[in-house]
């Protein structure tokens, strides 16, 4: 799955290597593409602490079974990014 912010951008982080990637929402241009330890196959998620902080973007990487039967680095990490304001 992925996930659109209102800002337009989309995050999406299920492929099977070991990055997560944002797009411009309007015209699909990768805009950052980073490393995480292990296959992000999750749905990325958002959250804020309160109305006038800052905005994280958060990713489960990581699985185990299926995805090591089709090579995939498998683990567990829960790995967060803030957005710039």
């Amino acid at each position: 799955g992925n996930l659109q912010t209102a800002g337009g951008l989309s995050f999406i982080g299920a492929t099977m290597d070991a990055n997560f990637r944002a797009f411009d929402t309007a015209t699909g241009e990768p805009l950052w593409e980073v490393d995480v330890p292990f296959a992000a196959h999750a749905m990325p998620m958002t959250y804020r602490l309160r109305e006038d902080s800052k905005q994280f973007v958060v990713i489960a990487a990581g699985g185990k079974g299926l995805f090591e039967s089709v090579g995939s680095k498998t683990g567990d990490a829960l790995v967060a990014f803030s957005l710039p304001d």
